[in-house]
């Protein structure tokens, strides 16, 4: 069996960590595994979010004078024109000696809300307590729409970024943009959150203010990449084990039951702090303190360890079976994952993953 070997550093763009791709097989009997294809398509890192579609500018209506509601001629969701009357009011109050004050739409727009029914009082735009009788929102022609981001993830917002926006309302129709603002204060509730903006074009007036809506931002995409469904990743034969020189070794049942019996052994002294270690010290090898001084290393570690390690933790083995049915592995460099699948490669071009069969879980 070859073995290709190569620096893990600096081989690969950042969403692809470097790593040596090393492959083996073993010579023991067969085990029955259910299988997954490598296959290459597209996938993208996402995060999703709901919104409201907002106007752009939208203005109350309010009576000049006082009295009681007379007349009303349009109602929420009418389109109207600047100057169109919308409603009578009768500023003396009293049905059987009226005094007509008309109200008029002062921009051209969409009746948002009706607050006034006739019969209703009201007072005029002359008092602190003026009653407001409609909105109307202007320029639907573009809406906003706005999105909370937990604090947690508003890091991953961008100026740009692309959104998907999505509406139910519309039969699921989407809508492609780009997030247009993110204000910088903070909304306090239950989580802390941030408000996105993004700006949709209205121009068909399919929308209207105050549909609500799903927004997809689109961290990361990769086209043609080579993809496995995370389970895949997450494989571990229990008789077998990948050497470092890249062979496949079948444990013996009396090495998985020794190695079963340390690994136990060694968490309930991590979780106690009781037992020897090679350091001499008490305490939790993982770093935990239990009442007693933890000899975990505390030393700082140099940068180029720190690398090492981030890049160690993209390294996954992808494990087959040969053509006799031999069990395989084949060391891969993870990248971007969409929760259902994440994109893999090898470092060698002189290895095709594509179309390869690869373990998903031993068959029931």
């Amino acid at each position: 069996m070859k073995i290709l070997k190569t620096s893990l550093a600096g081989k690969l763009p950042a969403i692809f960590i470097s790593a040596v791709l090393l492959a083996g097989c073993s010579s023991e009997k067969k085990t029955a595994y259910e299988y997954a294809t490598v296959t290459r398509g597209s996938i993208e890192n996402s995060l999703s979010a709901v919104g409201t579609a907002e106007a752009e500018s939208s203005i109350i209506i309010q009576s000049p004078v006082s009295g009681i509601v007379d007349e009303i001629f349009v109602d929420a969701g009418d389109t109207v024109k600047k100057g169109q009357l919308l409603l009578n009011v009768n500023s003396t109050g009293n049905p059987n000696d009226k005094r007509i004050t008309p109200v008029y739409s002062a921009v051209d727009g969409v009746v948002f809300a009706r607050s006034v029914n006739v019969g209703s009082s009201l007072l005029g735009r002359g008092s602190p307590a003026a009653t407001s009788l409609f909105t109307i929102v202007s320029g639907t022609d573009v809406l906003n729409i706005t999105a909370q981001i937990a604090e947690l993830d508003i890091s991953k917002i961008k100026k740009d970024l692309p959104v998907a926006v999505n509406f139910q309302a519309m039969g699921g129709k989407t809508f492609f943009t780009k997030v247009s603002e993110i204000l910088p204060m903070a909304t306090l509730g239950d989580v802390v959150s941030y408000t996105v903006h993004a700006k949709i074009n209205n121009g068909e007036k399919l929308l209207r203010p105050g549909m609500t809506c799903s927004l997809k931002f689109i961290i990361e995409k990769e086209e043609n990449v080579l993809c496995v469904p995370n389970g895949v990743l997450r494989f571990v034969p229990e008789n077998a084990e990948l050497l470092p020189d890249g062979t496949v070794q079948i444990k013996s049942a009396e090495k998985k039951k020794a190695s079963s019996s340390s690994a136990s052994s060694s968490v309930t002294q991590a979780l106690t702090g009781k037992g020897s270690n090679p350091s001499g010290k008490k305490g939790n090898p993982y770093g935990h303190p239990t009442g007693e001084v933890s000899f975990a290393d505390q030393s700082e570690k140099s940068e180029a360890d720190k690398t090492a390690g981030e890049e160690n933790k993209n390294v996954k083995t992808l494990w087959y079976t040969d053509e006799d049915g031999k069990l395989c592995a084949v060391q891969v460099a993870a990248g971007i994952s969409d929760g259902i699948k994440t994109a893999v490669t090898p470092l060698s071009s002189d290895v095709n993953l594509d179309g390869l069969k690869v373990i998903l879980r031993e068959a029931e």
